[in-house]
């Protein structure tokens, strides 16, 4: 993708990985660098991996030499590396080392074992220009390895070192010398003409032999790389979006996000029918010690359904075979009952609890764009409706009142939420089966929703009444949980239906039996915490004696009931106590903390907007939500946090920050509500963190601190990656294809939008768009709309 130019002088990092649309990466051994335009030691136009973790480093860089002056460092050059292409696989640079000089850089990865470059260099002075061209290889390897040393063989020379099982080798077209500087490189002496240009090809290789390292290198001197760059040019233009606001720093956002989301698609599982995806792609990833993946991280250990709902925003329309492909691996591993796991793991690994249920949503948006759309949702329909049916099933449905509880706080997306975090200390750490959650009686209303449209689409009527019970009961459901005053729907006890306040209700230390006394005006589940002054895991039994419902109760928390994390333990009643006449402890040592609390269900998060996604508000509700909870509590300069500040630590980080996953689907619930300012404020404040962080910190990151915009979490984490699929939403396109555009209420910003996709440039203003396709036919349209601007 053509970039606008987002260097001049920052220090921006690309991610150059092999492209699962040329060939496939090899998800157990995949190599993965980073392009850093400037820094580093020594600073330099710097190409680096660690082989995944298999060497601390390797940096490949050029150095300039002309009358005995080095030119290595980039910001002392005369004209700074600017990135001109970017591909998931390529990356097109100039630069201009010295005046007289200029040179064009390119960076290809053929495969997960290899590096390709050509460098044009060309002389603009009036003068023959001699001067030494050096590629430097500098390795540091782990234990028993070897650096980069110079080698000769069949009159060429190279490069090859040893780290772990790696033997990198790095090979010049033509090559016959070594520096004899500072660094391990090859060097070149050239003397252009005026005018002329010369063109050096290179490659850096690294198999588990040295000969072998060396054989694929020369191979790939060989490419022809005008039929590579041309393929890989026109594949990516056939599949990306080109968005021009007059604002350069989103537009690269916008560029960048697309390329770094296409990066993250790998092979999956082989048992998988289609391509799966990571959530990051670093040059720490990518190798699995272990040779399966089985011992990755969680950023490669597997895919969510509402990652992949994100994803999918980010590519679409062109990568609709791509998603499609996600929603057929998610429905490849459903069992007989309907179940999907929550997460599919291309190393075949299974999580065991449910999928977040956002999979027919998923298949419906590809279909809008597949040429077989229908027929694929026809086909599918009967498993995602049952895979949606499975959220009703009694142990997803523990009352069976048609209000599922999540099983596992991992299923909400928001694992780190103090309500149900076991993992910091000042988290609360409740069972989060014992809570109706807002934020799922609004995945499963939407979902219901969709499946309604396909079963319409398809001819299967017969199916509605059951949707409309399930939507019609979540909605009962759901209203009495509405809290006028905070502006937002509350989460609930699954079994009392109140959202309780919490407190402390008695601080204990050591065994013996304590007098409570204490009665409620509504029933109240207890949360207990536990915290060993030693660093032991004591075995602790706590009996809690007091009144139900139904009189007099006595329910014991024995030792398997303790729930264990950063040395302290949590448990949740299953009572739901009127009152607590006495506790006996026996177990713990004198001075272990045992508190006693009121569950606190009235955290407020961002997931409690998403009613508003759903269309689970009535007018007046959704008004007071965005007026009360979102600009008056939610909203600060870089966005809408994760939790309202009130009710977090400052462990994690995270809890402060802004998630563009997130702040997706709450923009999308105000576009529905015709919040359009508000929707575009949000946004605008979001990119204010996102473009701070590539500007400032190199890259995108996971979260952005809400206050201060300063990036949080993983590099180049598809969560906090610029949300396009938002934006397009947000200046009226609501589907965008070749021979079809569908509009609606235009731009909400005050310059112009120019949108173009295959051949088809709509361009998007306050109170109009114009729609021009490439057969050069063009209208205007206006009005609220929706207008359906088609060639058909």
């Amino acid at each position: 993708m053509n970039l606008r130019h987002p260097t001049g002088g920052d220090p921006l990092t690309l991610t150059l990985a092999t492209d699962i649309r040329f060939n496939r990466p090899d998800f157990t051994d995949d190599q993965i660098w980073e392009l850093r335009l400037q820094g580093g030691e020594p600073p330099a136009l710097v190409l680096q991996t660690t082989y995944g973790l298999r060497a601390h480093w390797m940096r490949i860089f050029p150095r300039f030499i002309r009358k005995e002056k080095t030119y290595c460092d980039p910001a002392q050059f005369h004209v700074m590396p600017r990135l001109i292409k970017l591909f998931p696989n390529y990356a097109l640079l100039t630069c201009s080392p010295f005046d007289g000089l200029e040179v064009q850089l390119e960076y290809w990865i053929p495969s997960s074992k290899a590096i390709a470059g050509r460098i044009q260099l060309k002389n603009t002075s009036i003068l023959t220009e001699p001067f030494r061209m050096e590629w430097t290889a500098l390795l540091s390897p782990l234990e028993e390895g070897a650096g980069m040393s110079p080698f000769k063989k069949d009159r060429s020379c190279y490069l090859s070192g040893q780290t772990s099982s790696l033997a990198p080798v790095l090979l010049i077209e033509e090559c016959t010398a070594v520096s004899t500087g500072p660094f391990p490189a090859l060097s070149m002496d050239m003397d252009p003409y005026p005018g002329i240009t010369n063109t050096v090809k290179w490659a850096c290789t690294a198999l588990d032999q040295p000969d072998a390292s060396l054989n694929l290198a020369r191979q790939l001197l060989h490419e022809r790389w005008e039929a590579q760059t041309a393929r890989i040019e026109l594949v990516n233009a056939s599949q990306m979006v080109v968005i021009r606001t007059g604002r350069e720093e989103w537009d690269n956002a916008f560029s960048l996000s697309q390329v770094a989301a296409y990066g993250l698609i790998l092979p999956g599982n082989p048992a998988f029918p289609a391509p799966a995806f990571v959530l990051s792609r670093q040059p720490d990833h990518g190798y699995s010690f272990r040779g399966d993946g089985s011992d990755y991280s969680h950023l490669w250990k597997g895919q969510t359904t509402l990652d992949a709902l994100y994803l999918a925003s980010l590519i679409l329309p062109g990568g609709a075979e791509l998603v499609k492909g996600w929603v057929e691996n998610f429905l490849s591993i459903q069992d007989e009952q309907g179940r999907i796991d929550w997460r599919s793991a291309p190393a075949g690994q299974l999580n065991r609890r449910l999928a977040q249920p956002v999979l027919a949503g998923l298949a419906w948006q590809a279909g809008q764009y597949l040429a077989d759309g229908d027929a694929w949702l026809d086909q599918i329909y009967p498993k995602l409706l049952q895979f949606f049916n499975a959220w009703f099933e009694p142990e997803m449905d523990r009352d069976q009142d048609g209000f599922p509880e999540w099983e596992h706080p991992l299923q909400t997306g928001l694992e780190d939420l103090p309500l149900f975090d076991l993992w910091h200390l000042n988290a609360q750490g409740v069972d989060i089966t014992t809570l109706e959650a807002p934020g799922l009686a609004a995945f499963l209303t939407r979902e219901a929703d969709v499946l309604a449209r396909i079963a319409r689409l398809t001819g299967r009527t017969d199916d509605l009444i059951q949707l409309d019970q399930r939507k019609s009961t979540l909605i009962s459901a759901l209203q009495p949980a509405w809290d006028a005053r905070s502006g937002l729907f509350r989460y609930q006890d699954y079994s009392s239906h109140l959202c309780s306040k919490g407190g402390v209700l008695k601080t204990l230390h050591g065994t013996g039996n304590f007098l409570l006394h204490r009665t409620f005006k509504t029933p109240q589940r207890i949360q207990l915490k536990l915290v060993p002054f030693e660093e032991n895991t004591p075995v602790v039994t706590l009996r809690l004696i007091g009144t139900s419902a139904e009189g007099e109760v006595v329910e014991e928390i024995n030792p398997r009931r303790w729930t264990w994390s950063s040395h302290q333990a949590r448990s949740t009643s299953q009572t739901l106590f009127c009152g607590l006449t006495e506790i006996e402890v026996t177990g713990a040592a004198p001075n272990d903390l045992i508190l006693i609390e009121r569950v606190n269900a009235q955290q407020r998060d961002i997931s409690l907007f998403l009613p508003l996604w759903a269309g689970l508000c009535t007018q007046p509700q959704a008004k007071n939500m965005v007026e009360k909870a979102l600009i008056g509590t939610f909203m600060l300069p870089y966005g809408a946090p994760i939790c309202h500040l009130e009710l977090k630590s400052a462990n994690p980080a995270s809890l402060n920050g802004v998630s563009p996953q997130w702040i997706s689907l709450v923009g999308e619930g105000l576009l529905g509500y015709g919040y359009r300012k508000e929707a575009a404020e949000l946004f605008t404040r979001t990119m204010d963190g996102i473009t701070a962080s590539i500007k400032g910190f190199t890259s995108f990151r996971e979260y952005y601190n809400a206050e201060t915009g300063l990036p949080i979490g993983e590099r180049n984490h598809l969560r906090g990656l610029a949300p396009v699929g938002l934006f397009l939403k947000l200046v009226g396109i609501q589907k965008l294809a070749q021979r079809e555009v569908i509009l609606t209420n235009f731009n909400p910003f005050p310059w112009p939008v120019t949108v173009q996709y295959l051949g088809t440039t709509v361009v998007s203003r306050l109170a109009e768009a114009v729609v021009t396709f490439s057969t050069g036919e063009s209208i205007c349209v206006s009005g609220p709309g929706p207008h359906r601007v088609s060639l058909d």
